[in-house]
């Protein structure tokens, strides 16, 4: 459920996704220097690391220790800004072998793609309006902050840079003081299983579009072009990330996630068509592409988010597996960069290939992710589906209460207010639960067994949340799928979700 912002915690979010985003972008940055005549650098190698976030995340929901709890959550986070400071000292101190350098890239992307999984639990617990405003303004701190840090002194780059994190991390912990965390994954199967596929194609492509720019731009790096570099990403951010603040404001109520997006869409399209007929403003097409890449990293976790939020799948599921896919397909797009690019030599003419390849990928991601079913619902453009695990039917839910909780109608304006404050919409995927538990006449305990498989959980995972031992829930499966005439978790899934159509 959606919790009212106060200003304090408006403060402290913004404030907090702030110093994220400029800790991320300038940890990120010492790795372009490193990665200058590699075919698979450190920089991809940063990138590839992201999937061992997804591969931590399973582990921990297998294992089922308290995963994904309130102190789970800000284990995660304080291990990733611990570790990455390491990285990022040596890092900045040029002190590694080559082999260390990569440690610390596979270090520096785990712990970016950690805490943005940190940063956007707590996004989940906004409405969506909030959300958005929160993540563009922090975008514009941060955006402030990356720059303050790159005119800093030498010896105290790698240590503001570290502040910024733990600084990130106390934002978060402030912010979610009063805030109950899910203590738990909840895992709902997605309505449209072919739109996340075309949700991950599109996102994969998008990013390789841009990894290509930043592959292009890595080979030939030294300290000082990417110090110039950085400098004028910063000041070019600053530019669209307070063009965004003002429209937020002058229109909050009307723009949304999916707004934005089409904007982006055309904005890169815009500096990559630019970049073709105004050569002589390359540099800054150049920063305005390599910004790009880090406005797409926010617009893609508010869109998981927004799934999360409307109970299609889980943020403890959904985070990890996209944001691998979104990594590795910039990582693709790296060692294109890097690798392929440069076979067509330097001139003006592979130039030109290169600028329309990635017009062309950023062209169909974009058309995959503006006609995404996934991408609407999540934007709010669609009906509301209710909150994972809550909502204005309880889980366990008869479909007497089910019935009771639909004679209260509002007109459609009343539901979208009442849907921006709380979100305290009925959950259609335990009214399905409820429904199916009453027509085969599930015990009361066994509905609670049936609602919790259902929802993803492991048979340790249902015997903790109802008190009892694994055995006692061993056997109110057995009698669970005698009832239903299945034999397996994923044909009672099967059977809820087809329930719905």
């Amino acid at each position: 459920m959606t919790q009212s912002m106060s200003v304090s915690r408006a403060i402290l979010t913004i404030v907090g996704f702030g110093l994220f985003f400029a800790w991320q972008n300038a940890a990120v940055s010492f790795l372009f220097p490193s990665s200058a005549g590699m075919s698979f650098s450190p920089l991809a190698a940063g990138d590839v690391s992201a999937s061992l976030l997804l591969v931590f995340c399973l582990v921990s929901y297998k294992q089922d220790r308290a995963a994904f709890s309130p102190t789970w959550m800000l284990g995660l986070g304080a291990l990733a800004v611990v570790i990455s400071t390491i990285a990022i000292v040596l890092l900045s101190r040029t002190l590694l072998p080559l082999w260390g350098i990569y440690l610390a890239a596979l270090v520096v992307g785990f712990s970016v793609s950690a805490l943005a999984y940190v940063w956007a639990t707590a996004l989940a617990n906004y409405s969506r309006s909030d959300a958005l405003c929160c993540a563009c303004a922090g975008m514009l701190v941060g955006i402030f902050v990356d720059y303050l840090l790159m005119n800093g002194a030498e010896l105290g780059i790698p240590v503001l840079v570290s502040l910024s994190g733990v600084g990130s991390l106390a934002c978060f912990v402030g912010s979610m003081r009063k805030v109950s965390l899910e203590s738990s994954p909840l895992l709902i199967r997605p309505r449209h299983p072919s739109e996340f596929a075309k949700l991950a194609a599109g996102i994969a492509l998008f990013a390789i579009a841009l990894g290509i720019v930043a592959g292009t731009t890595a080979d030939g790096c030294t300290e000082d072009n990417m110090r110039t570099i950085n400098e004028s990403t910063a000041i070019v951010g600053m530019v669209v990330c307070l063009v965004l603040v003002v429209v937020l404001v002058i229109g909050r109520k009307r723009i949304q996630t999916l707004t934005l997006l089409k904007g982006f869409a055309v904005f890169v399209l815009a500096v990559i068509l630019l970049n073709i007929v105004w050569l002589d403003l390359a540099s800054v097409w150049l920063s305005a592409t390599l910004f790009a890449w880090q406005m797409l990293k926010v617009f893609v976790l508010l869109v998981l988010v927004g799934t999360h939020r409307r109970a299609i799948v889980s943020l403890s599921f959904l985070f990890p597996a996209a944001w691998t896919v979104l990594d590795v397909g910039h990582a693709i797009g790296v060692v294109i960069g890097q690798v392929l690019i440069p076979l067509g030599g330097n001139n003006a003419q592979s130039l030109m290939n290169s600028v329309v390849l990635v017009a062309f990928l950023v062209a169909i991601a974009a058309i995959l992710l503006l006609s995404n079913k996934v991408v609407w619902e999540a934007a709010g453009t669609s009906s509301v589906s209710g909150e994972v695990g809550v909502g204005g039917i309880a889980l366990g839910a008869t479909p007497q209460a089910k019935q009771s909780s639909a004679i209260a109608t509002t007109s459609p304006q009343e539901h979208e207010q009442d849907a921006e404050a709380s979100d305290q919409t009925p959950d259609p995927h335990a009214a399905r639960c409820a429904e199916l538990a009453y027509r085969y006449r599930l015990t009361e305990r066994e509905s609670e067994v049936f609602r919790y498989l259902a929802q993803g959980h492991t048979r340790a995972s249902i015997a903790k949340r109802l008190f009892v031992s694994e055995n006692t829930v061993r056997e109110h499966v057995k009698s669970i799928y005698k009832k239903l005439h299945i034999h397996s978790k994923q044909q009672l899934i099967d059977m809820v979700d087809k329930s719905a159509s």
